[in-house]
């Protein structure tokens, strides 16, 4: 009986102490610690099986899917894109300049049948020679990769809306991407 107390006790200190910690969090890291871990732990992320970085490319592109959707989930609420996008660090900001000249390449072949495939495809493969290091563990690595991907689907809603729109047409039929959709909703 008392194990079973202490236990209850423990748990309610760890309840509190996640509660702490999430509390001085910074919207900009809550929002992507909850599209992440929906993202990352849905049944499609093949990396899970394999350990291959190059198996994160569809992850990737269901997060881009994700964020082509943004505006109709519930998140979309609490979490705004554009103004999330003001919190990211200078790191992130770097990254992405670095990689801007990539762009106009990735959106040529964005073309294709499955636009974001395509365009997740071109960045990951660039994108695993700078961070694929190994130094760098798999969900940094994921993690990073997404902010970048925010970036990089906002330009293109701003400066190539025909891009932006195929992808957002992909993300609206693909059945991963409306069900890592649903789990956000369902969350908030």
């Amino acid at each position: 009986m008392e194990n079973s107390e202490f236990n209850k006790e423990e748990l309610r200190k760890l309840g509190a102490l996640i509660k702490s910690r999430l509390g001085s969090m910074r919207p900009y890291d809550k929002m992507y610690g909850t599209l992440c871990y929906n993202t990352w732990n849905h049944p499609s992320n093949k990396f899970l099986n394999t350990n291959k970085l190059q198996d994160l490319t569809w992850t990737f592109a269901c997060s881009l899917g994700v964020f082509a959707q943004w505006e109709d989930l519930k998140i979309s609420k609490v979490y705004d894109l554009n103004k999330i996008a003001l919190e990211a660090p200078e790191q992130i900001i770097d990254e992405v300049a670095s990689i801007i000249e990539m762009e106009s390449e990735w959106y040529k072949i964005t073309e294709q049948d499955l636009p974001l495939l395509s365009f997740s495809k071109a960045f990951e493969e660039y994108f695993r020679t700078t961070w694929g290091n190994g130094e760098t563990s798999p969900r940094e690595y994921f993690q990073r990769g997404v902010e970048i991907l925010l970036f990089l689907l906002l330009r293109a809603k701003q400066f190539r809306k025909d891009v932006y729109e195929r992808m957002k047409e992909q993300g609206r039929i693909d059945t991963d991407i409306k069900s890592i959709c649903q789990d956000l909703d369902a969350a908030f």
